[in-house]
């Protein structure tokens, strides 16, 4: 009976995720990109991840969608880029997909302390595009926007090495001695380039490959 229970639950939850990040993702020219993966993909996903991306896609839609002056309490803005950082440190595909297709501004607007999470941000953002250029990580999500949301938000930090130079990156404690560290914004200048060169060899979409250039 309780496994029974489970597995409604897991379906719901994988359903749930479809539902946010699929029929209401838009493409460049206003239309829907979900390619209509069944339900049968979707109840394959972990209802554990699901639930997490479906989140993850809801809270930086809203954090990503303002467009005044309003600044974010202190305490929210806390909250919002701890759970960001929790989610690029663990790195579950499903959940980084969400996050980078919904958060490909999130650099753009100017929230305090986000530059924290940057070092992990790419380092994240580097392995989604690789893999994207192999399979697809989201059920509702091609490869191809995947790859173009990663590259849009590449687009929006690509010259801060060059801008902050040997600046400090703020360390949080919990990650500073992770390989996705970094102590200044030049020490991230090689991983940019090592995403794109990827990308330049690799890509085979035109306007992926516009992007990159």
């Amino acid at each position: 009976m309780i496994a029974g229970s489970g597995g409604n639950k897991r379906r719901s939850i994988a359903s749930s995720c479809s539902s946010v990040t699929g029929d209401s993702i838009k493409g460049d020219n206003g239309s829907s990109v979900f390619t209509g993966v069944g339900a049968s993909s979707a109840e394959g996903i972990d209802g554990v991840s699901a639930g997490r991306a479906a989140a993850i896609a809801a809270l930086t839609r809203i954090i990503c969608s303002k467009r005044t002056s309003e600044k974010l309490p202190n305490q929210q803005l806390a909250n919002f880029l701890s759970t960001i950082h929790d989610a690029l440190i663990e790195k579950d595909r499903l959940v980084l997909c969400s996050l980078f297709f919904y958060g490909q501004n999130l650099f753009r607007l100017g929230l305090t302390g986000v530059e924290a999470i940057l070092p992990h941000y790419l380092f994240a953002l580097d392995i989604i595009l690789i893999e994207s250029a192999k399979l697809r990580l989201h059920p509702s999500i091609p490869e191809v926007e995947m790859r173009r949301a990663c590259l849009r938000a590449l687009s929006s930090v690509v010259c801060w090495p060059t801008t902050f130079g040997m600046s400090k990156i703020p360390q949080l404690p919990e990650s500073s001695n992770l390989k996705s560290s970094a102590s200044t914004y030049l020490q991230l200048r090689s991983r940019i380039y090592k995403t794109l060169v990827f990308s330049l060899r690799n890509e085979t979409d035109p306007v992926n490959l516009h992007l990159t250039l």
